[in-house]
């Protein structure tokens, strides 16, 4: 059984890139996929995550990837020790949140199937401050309101999150997810 009593919630890293990176990223990897939800059955449900999506090809963005994950490490070494594979990131996703873009509680592990690996880190890159609303949601924090563009928040994927909805504007983020073996 997981204890999460010490664990800190989250770690936060100020200017962990620069502003040029949503105009690139938007431009390579313009996000027009509706997201499911983890697991789901590939089907829309706007009742519980109303977003745009598109897949980062971790490989093709090696210096992106490389600099998160340096981020990732530092947080997970300074406040979780989790046992991590901590060579790569394996996925990215590029999230547009519209007017009305939302995402209920969720968490991102998958304890329902047996995998040899899990989820242990997730983390949100933000690419855009031009949004009302919108804020991240973790656990039984509080939100974390509007971090700047080029912040980086690091937490345990265990943790219950969500985003509230984005009344004006459009947010833009990059999510991903640190991998190790099962949760003990």
């Amino acid at each position: 059984m997981l204890n999460k009593s010490n664990w800190i919630a989250y770690q936060i890293f100020d200017n962990a890139t620069s502003q040029h990176f949503l105009d690139y990223l938007e431009n390579k990897y313009p996000p027009n996929a509706h997201a499911t939800t983890f697991g789901g059955d590939g089907g829309k449900d706007s009742e519980i995550r109303d977003t745009l999506i598109s897949w980062v090809n971790t490989e093709a963005e090696e210096t992106l990837v490389s600099k998160i994950l340096n981020y990732v490490k530092i947080a997970n070494r300074n406040l979780y020790g989790f046992d991590i594979y901590s060579d790569t990131i394996y996925d990215l996703q590029l999230s547009k949140y519209p007017p009305g873009g939302h995402y209920k509680d969720h968490w991102d592990c998958n304890f329902s199937r047996i995998i040899s690996y899990q989820r242990k880190l997730s983390f949100v890159l933000f690419l855009n401050s031009e949004y009302e609303g919108g804020e991240l949601i973790i656990s039984d924090t509080n939100q974390l309101g509007k971090p700047e563009a080029g912040t980086l928040v690091v937490f345990p994927s265990i943790y219950y999150h969500k985003v509230s909805p984005v009344t004006q504007g459009t947010r833009y983020t990059l999510v991903g997810w640190v991998e190790g073996p099962p949760w003990r």
